[in-house]
């Protein structure tokens, strides 16, 4: 799961999916099948970042660059797929199944979305909720040649700023989902020194959502004071409330997933 892989989405994804279903026939289907099940302490999320069909070159340089930040939980998908999320989500859900991961980046170009990014969380490898952002600016991990570089599994200080994210119905949402999709494993103790990188996410007033990452180094001093500095990737989306499509889960319970969608 860790490694690059190449995938590519077909129209028998739900058949491939109830094969997955079956019982395993030697060792290592049967290690595979132990992995996805439930366990006390459950896994780290781990994400899977797809290209689309059509995909930007900043797109594609963003999805490179989420996987480097959520890596070891991560799969690279490096072949185009033909994958529409809102319209069908049955080839993200085998996906999900078939990779052990709850989380998604989908990103795709067109000259009436263009920049195109969908971010979205699957629960019990069914479709929870996701959203569409529409990139206008970005600057990548390579544009910070010589910052220092988070340690693999590390956590992130995640910060957001901006009324919008405590009392925007949307935005409160939408923070939701990036804590699941950053956070990383789950743990009771955070030692101060293994925070090497905050990621800052400010709500501003003209429609806009600011994206920043900063590497952090706690400095000798009597009380602990970490400095920042920026490591990148930095991003920003604007689409007419920040989100040009959300597919929101309004139930209470993840067996009878309901949506609400904003065109």
């Amino acid at each position: 799961m860790v490694a690059t892989q190449r995938a590519g989405a077909g129209a028998g994804a739900g058949a491939a999916a109830a094969s997955l279903a079956r019982q395993p026939k030697n060792r290592k289907s049967k290690r595979a099948a132990q992995h996805r099940e439930p366990k006390l302490v459950e896994n780290p999320k781990a994400a899977l970042l797809i290209r689309g069909t059509t995909c930007s070159g900043v797109i594609q340089e963003l999805l490179r660059d989420l996987y480097i930040i959520k890596k070891p939980f991560a799969t690279h998908f490096s072949r185009k797929n033909d994958i529409r999320p809102f319209e069908d989500a049955t080839s993200i859900e085998f996906f999900s199944l078939k990779n052990d991961a709850s989380l998604f980046a989908f990103g795709s170009h067109s000259k009436k979305r263009p920049h195109n990014l969908v971010l979205g969380r699957l629960f019990d490898h069914q479709m929870l909720d996701m959203v569409e952002l529409g990139i206008t600016q970005f600057q990548g991990l390579s544009s910070f040649a010589g910052a220092k570089s988070k340690e693999i599994s590390s956590r992130p200080l995640m910060i957001f700023d901006g009324d919008g994210f405590e009392h925007g119905e949307n935005l409160t949402q939408l923070r939701s989902l990036l804590l699941d999709f950053f956070r990383g494993q789950a743990v009771d103790k955070v030692n101060l020194r293994g925070l090497d990188h905050a990621i800052v996410c400010t709500a501003a007033a003209d429609d806009q959502i600011k994206l920043r990452t900063y590497s952090l180094q706690l400095r000798k001093v009597r009380a602990p004071s970490p400095s920042g500095s920026a490591s990148g990737p930095f991003a920003q989306m604007h689409a007419g409330g920040s989100m040009r499509k959300q597919n929101f889960a309004t139930s209470e319970s993840p067996d009878d997933i309901q949506y609400h969608q904003d065109l």
